[in-house]
């Protein structure tokens, strides 16, 4: 597994999310949803962790490629052997820039 090229497309992700939106928000996340050919996400924010979370679906729209890209070779680099490729993915990110990941296999 290549770590340096899963720490860019992380970072790849991260910046689309803040430069998305800005300094106003306290954690966001991005669920991933992927097969082979396609790929579902939903994406929300919270301003702060007392509001609701919000979509930030639209605004995102034109990062939608770069974030897709980035997903999918995640998903092609952290293939396990004995699980096959992840199906659904979810990315956190707090605004002081840490962040986890989870992934998701259809057993």
């Amino acid at each position: 597994m290549n770590t340096n090229r899963l720490e860019e497309l992380y970072l790849t992700i991260g910046n689309a999310i803040a430069d998305t939106l800005g300094t106003n928000w306290s954690k966001a996340w991005i669920i991933a949803k992927l097969e082979d050919d396609h790929g579902e996400f939903d994406f929300k924010y919270q301003a702060s962790a007392e509001d609701p979370a919000r979509s930030f679906a639209k605004e995102v729209a034109p990062k939608m490629h770069l974030i897709y890209n980035a997903f999918n070779e995640i998903r092609a680099l952290t293939c396990e052997a004995s699980r096959g490729h992840w199906t659904s993915a979810l990315f956190e990110l707090s605004n002081g820039g840490g962040f986890k990941l989870n992934f998701s296999y259809d057993d």
